[in-house]
């Protein structure tokens, strides 16, 4: 009995060594310190923003295309050959093709605006970068505009390291003025991917 007793104590101070040391054994998702986005989509004067007779048209897209993100993919200007395969804008219109497309492939019917009109967003802007192999835990992202610096709201590390989900404040962001998006090796500073924003190549 006094060994299984050890045996317990052991393997219990070991699980909570490594949860405190590396944020837990499982694969959940690691993000900034804020917690869920508050989600309005009320703005008409957002770029971005989609009447419900386009967000009908997205949803008929989605189930008659097999493309999703390739219209919203960034150009690189710089890092062929780091750990970055490619990053892509997250507008309301991809939104909108991307939840119709999952119901449409579970349900195998064409939603209504009502159901996929709540994923929508005009206060954040989500630009994801995926990586090669779980590299999104090694890379820092710098996002600049007009030779300032801007803070992302928040960042996620998702899919197990494979991506980063980057939610850009959109009341911060000057859309008449190209983004970039750069990202970073902790341990290889040479390791450098610098995508560009030109925010009207996606406007619907």
């Amino acid at each position: 009995m006094s060994m299984i007793f050890m045996t317990v104590l052991i393997v219990g101070g070991l699980l909570f060594y490594f949860n405190s040391t590396t944020g837990g054994l499982f694969g959940k998702t690691d993000s900034s310190s804020r917690g869920a986005l508050a989600k309005t989509f009320e703005d008409d004067t957002y770029m971005y923003y989609l009447s419900e007779t386009q967000i009908q048209q997205a949803i008929k897209t989605s189930t008659t295309t097999v493309d999703l993100i390739e219209n919203f993919l960034l150009e690189e200007k710089q890092g062929e050959g780091s750990g970055v395969a490619f990053a892509y804008v997250e507008t309301p219109y991809l939104t909108v093709v991307k939840e119709a497309r999952k119901i449409y492939d579970y349900t195998g019917r064409r939603p209504v605006v009502e159901e996929v009109k709540p994923n929508l967003m005009d206060q954040y802007l989500p630009v994801h970068v995926r990586f090669y192999e779980n590299k999104a835990y090694i890379y820092d992202v710098q996002i600049g505009q007009d030779d300032d610096n801007i803070q992302p709201y928040k960042v996620d590390n998702a899919n197990g390291g494979t991506a980063k989900i980057i939610y850009l404040n959109v009341e911060k962001l000057d859309f008449s003025q190209p983004l970039t998006i750069t990202t970073v090796d902790r341990i290889d500073s040479s390791q450098m991917s610098v995508f560009s924003l030109e925010f009207d190549e996606y406007a619907p």
